[in-house]
């Protein structure tokens, strides 16, 4: 099953559309001799991919860098105490990251609530404080942070962020 074990392959594509070359993703640190499952992966840029990673027992997100698809390297990686950056795979359609290397928004859930985090350049810049502790399918569309949230005394409604005034935490639903 794919929460079990799956792996992560990059390829190469000529100008007809056809694959040249497919690499598996292999790292030291990450799947060279461990059952990991890979999780969401996004191109942010035109040669950075996130995703989300299991081997430390967590979902941890992972920035990858490739220059080339025989130099494909970790830029960086997240690994917080009590979060994560995944949900079960069993279920389709999720979308827990968004947006571009500029600014990227993630879903991760810091023990039993979800919080939206900001990354820069692949950095952490901010967390994004919302009455809500319950978020998902999270979708950047224009200047807008999109994603249905929920808490305690509410039910779940569709939410947008204007990203242009973050410092506010204003939203719409």
């Amino acid at each position: 099953m794919p929460w079990e074990s799956n792996n992560l392959f990059f390829g190469s594509i000529n100008s007809f559309g056809q694959l040249q070359k497919i690499v598996k993703f292999k790292n030291k640190n990450i799947n060279f001799d461990k059952t990991v499952s890979f999780f969401q992966p996004l191109w942010i840029s035109k040669n950075i991919l996130i995703c989300s990673e299991d081997s430390s027992g967590w979902w941890n997100l992972l920035f990858l860098k490739i220059n080339k698809i025989e130099e494909i390297h970790i830029l960086k990686k997240i690994q917080k105490e009590f979060y994560e950056y995944g949900l079960p795979e069993w279920i389709s359609g999720m979308s827990i990251f968004s947006g571009s290397k500029k600014n990227l928004f993630c879903l991760a859930k810091n023990k039993e609530s979800w919080i939206i985090e900001h990354y820069q350049d692949c950095s952490f810049y901010q967390k994004i404080d919302l009455p809500f502790n319950c978020l998902r399918d999270l979708y950047v569309s224009s200047n807008r942070l999109i994603c249905l949230a929920s808490n305690d005394i509410s039910h779940e409604k569709l939410i947008e962020i204007d990203i242009d005034n973050l410092s506010k935490s204003s939203f719409s639903t």
